[in-house]
This record gives structure tokens, sequence and C-alpha cells, in this order.
């Protein structure tokens, strides 16, 4: 148990290097994740909860089953989730004569706090990096334990593990650049072939979810006549859309860009779930998607999103297209 609490560690006090030089007015990436992941908490709650993979113990599956039942409840609390900065209320995050990266009551509805001193950090290179889904999902499992359990915090640390490593399994995050999540996409993939992954894209301290956008702008053709020659689409004759969709080998191609402002351009490989005549699904794996948006500046010199720039692109590109002119 030491060692997975060690994870946990890992995973949620590593803000506790940056201090809270970084944290702005509550509105940064970081409080992004943490809220998305509030969102999102039944969701990822149950992929645990339906892999034998997550290896959940009996008493663990009922505390997580039970956050699940009661987030409907959680959520009729407005703003449950708040940050707070422990420098400025010195001893509020002091539980057990330790810092804490939340704190919470007892009961299903209680305020989560978060210490907004301990969500960002600066990595090797210099760049602050904010606390991940992932991880904001450990510290909320978490405190949402407290609500529905007696149990102690050793065991609600190791409960937040185990979903954090396993949803982190289904996550890839995709910066421009290795180093720097200050232009990133994030792809959470589904738990069953017949469902669609969230797309969420990171530009700066905006989080835009494009997940709906992602879904109405794939298709399965159901007639394509071949055009061998590249980049000349094949013809494709009546859409109709898939039952489920993976988004996988997601990355960047080559920008246009000055510093944080420019054209970027997100690639990677569809595999549909497309309807048959005989009602057995077929897998189809000759899709690509295209994301492309541009950005700006603030007046601080950080990359702001042109909302209006964002466009998503379906590309037939099967096998047999061997030969390809320049664009």
């Amino acid at each position: 148990m030491k060692n997975w609490i060690l994870v946990l560690s890992l995973l949620v006090s590593f803000g506790a290097r940056a201090g809270g030089d970084y944290v702005g007015n509550g509105g940064g990436l970081a409080e992004k994740n943490i809220l998305f992941a509030y969102e999102n908490v039944e969701r990822y709650a149950r992929l645990c909860l339906d892999f034998v993979s997550c290896r959940l113990t009996n008493a663990e599956r009922v505390i997580l089953a039970d956050i699940v039942d009661a987030m409907k409840q959680e959520r009729r609390v407005r703003d449950q989730v708040g940050f707070v900065s422990e420098k400025r209320r010195p001893g509020f995050f002091i539980l057990d004569g330790e810092m804490k990266v939340a704190k919470t009551g007892s009961r299903i509805g209680s305020p989560i706090y978060i210490n907004s001193d301990m969500i960002y950090a600066k990595n090797q290179f210099g760049v602050v990096q904010p606390m991940s889904i992932p991880s904001a999902l450990a510290v909320l499992i978490h405190e949402l334990g407290h609500h529905v359990s007696r149990a102690s915090h050793e065991a609600l640390d190791l409960l937040g593990v185990k979903v954090s490593l396993f949803v982190q399994n289904r996550i890839q995050s995709t910066p421009v650049l290795p180093w720097d999540e200050t232009i990133s996409a994030t792809i959470v993939q589904p738990s069953e072939m017949k469902s669609f992954p969230q797309i969420l894209l990171n530009v700066g301290e905006e989080v835009l979810d494009l997940s709906k956008a992602f879904h109405d702008s794939v298709f399965c053709p159901k007639l394509t006549i071949p055009i061998l020659i590249l980049p000349f689409p094949d013809l494709q004759f009546g859409n109709e859309r898939p039952e489920g969709t993976l988004f996988h080998n997601v990355h960047w191609e080559k920008s246009e860009r000055e510093g944080v402002a420019g054209s970027y351009t997100i690639l990677g490989n569809l595999t549909h779930v497309c309807p048959a005549e005989d009602h057995q699904p077929a897998g189809v794996n000759s899709f690509q998607m295209r994301i492309f948006f541009q950005t700006t500046t603030d007046r601080k010199g950080k990359p702001k999103l042109i909302y209006q720039s964002i466009r998503l692109e379906q590309a037939y590109e099967p096998w047999y297209k061997m030969i390809r002119f320049p664009r």
C-alpha cells in the first residue's frame, strides 16, 4: 500500500514546489482541468468499475459505485469545488500536521476546497505545468469518498490512484512541444467500440471541448469510387453516422507560426464502426481526421484561440492511394 500512496504523492503533490505565483484568479488551466474532471467523475469512475484491469477490491468497488450514485445530489450544490490559497489563509489545509492538496466535509454536498498553491509546478525546462486531468481525478475521488464512506485517508488515496492510473491509460495528451502544454490536445478514448472519444483543445488558459463537433464531422460513406492519386479524394456517395469511432495515433502536422501565434493542424487516424446491411457493424480504418485552428496572442504574450478558425475535416485515405502529387 505504501507504494500506491507514494504514486499518489507524485501525482498530486508536485505542485507544492511551485507556490502560488502562477495561479492568477482561479481561471487557469489547472483549475479548468480540475473542474473538467469533476464534471466527468461518473464517466471516468464507470470506466474503472467496468474493467477488471482496474483491480478494485470489493470495498473499493462499493465506495466508487456510491460516489457515482451520489454525484447527482452532489451537483445540487452550486460551485461545490472551490480554490483557496494556503499562503493567504495559513493553516487552512493543515490536517493531522500535514499540508493537504484538498479538504472537504463528511456529507454528500460538502464543499471541496482545492489548495491553489499546489496545482502548478515548473518542470525541468522552467515551464509551468498545470495539474493534469488524471491527477485532478485522484484528488476528487479521495474527497468524494469522504462523503459516502468512513474509509481512511490511506484507503481513499489508494482508490484515487487506481482510478487515476486507469484513466491515464485511456488519455492521450499531445502538446505541440513535448515540454510545454501551452497548446495541446487531449483525447479520452471510449471504453467500447460503439462510443465516441472526448476531444479537448487546450490553448493558453482556455479549454475547448470539441467532442460534439468531432461527432458531427465523422461519417461512413455508403458507396465509394476510388481515385488512386493523392491528394484527389475518392468519390463518396451517401453518408451515414458511424455507431462508434476511435481517434488514435494523434499528432501535430508542421505548423506555420511565429512564437505561439499561427496556424496549427492536428492529424489522427479514425477507426469507424460503420453500419452494415447484415446488422454486423464493420470496423473501417481508412479514415483520418484533421483539426485546423489558428491562434493569436493576448496582452501578456500568451496564445489565444481564434474560435471562428476551427475546422474539422474527415479524409478517406486507404492503402491503395500509391501515387501522391504535391499540394
